[in-house]
């Protein structure tokens, strides 16, 4: 084949490849299409739910229309709720999938996985799970307001857990939860019962710790102070069973909420003593749990080629933001 045959056959391939994308890579235009903003999957006493959330462009007053519908497992509700759709579900600008309040580590990895499967493509999808089980009923009619909310606690926290992030170790995962004042964090593992961080400090350190959020914004000292600051985390292998956790607050905001008025300083030390003591609680219970979600032992075996009962310890750099 000539030079300008060939030329003339790829522009031919281009031109089709545009069109295919223009309509949605199928028989219909984007135009016809149901395009999914958010999947929430809900288990209750009614069974299992799952939640489309749908861009409703033709509603001036409402941004979303909700389908839902149950079935025996997920994949047999979803595929309801997409009967239940006007038209073609595309998920190329899904960004939030919400897994069962009660899911272990097997079950998240069948959702997650169905996902990966179903949702194509949707490269921009962060997982929450849900803080309790809601019934069908009431998670169709919040699933708007629950999808801003976990919205507007991604920017404010920075939170990074994508779908590859369920992946990411053979046997375990960790997962943000969905709370109204905040989030959690739960490390599900294969042959472990669930851990739970409850919302504040603690579970913000484990966020921090596992690279599925690079910010804290919290109250700390029984809400007698409250912190804001971008976290950048190291961990530097001291022997075979010892690790040093570098925790690096840049553009560190303190505010005091009681009456007490304290110095910088004071305010500094209190912080440092705060953080130390979420570390302290995380990384003992971590340990309890016998298992590595914090790649503490990778990091000494790694390093020294053998590994011990790892112990970590924390030091806390602090970069204040500038005074305005």
């Amino acid at each position: 084949m000539s030079r300008w045959k060939q030329k003339k056959k790829n522009r031919l391939t281009a031109v089709f490849l545009i069109g295919l994308l223009l309509c949605g890579c199928g028989a219909q235009p984007l135009s016809q299409r149901e395009i999914v903003r958010a999947v929430f999957f809900d288990s209750g006493a009614e069974g299992l739910t799952a939640v489309l959330l749908i861009c409703d462009e033709e509603n001036e007053e409402e941004k979303f229309k909700v389908v839902a519908a149950q079935g025996d497992t997920a994949a047999e509700a979803w595929d309801n709720a997409e009967y239940a759709l006007q038209g073609r579900a595309f998920y190329g600008l899904t960004d939030l999938v919400a897994l069962p309040a009660e899911c272990g580590w097997k079950e998240a990895q069948e959702l997650a996985s169905l996902v990966e499967q179903t949702a194509h493509p949707a490269p921009e999808i962060t997982v929450f799970a849900l803080g309790h089980s809601y019934g069908k009923d009431e998670i169709t009619e919040c699933a708007p307001e629950l999808y801003e909310k976990m919205t507007s606690q991604k920017e404010k926290y920075g939170i990074q857990c994508g779908l590859q992030t369920m992946f990411s170790k053979k046997d375990m995962c960790a997962i943000p939860v969905y709370e109204d004042t905040g989030y959690a964090f739960a490390f599900l593992a294969e042959k472990k019962a669930k851990f739970v961080c409850r919302q504040g400090a603690e579970a913000q350190m484990a966020a921090i710790l596992t690279g599925q959020s690079d910010r804290m914004d919290c109250t700390l000292n029984e809400e007698k102070i409250h912190f804001q600051a971008d976290v950048y985390t190291a961990v530097q292998p001291e022997s075979v069973d010892s690790v040093q956790v570098i925790l690096t607050l840049s553009n560190c905001r303190l505010s005091e909420l009681g009456e007490e008025k304290r110095s910088k300083e004071e305010l500094g030390k209190e912080l440092d003593h705060a953080l130390t003591n979420a570390f302290t609680c995380l990384e003992s219970e971590l340990r309890l749990w016998e298992e590595d979600p914090l790649n503490f032992r990778f990091w000494v075996q790694n390093r020294f080629g053998k590994v011990g009962k790892v112990r970590a310890n924390l030091t806390i750099l602090r970069e204040d933001a500038p005074e305005t």
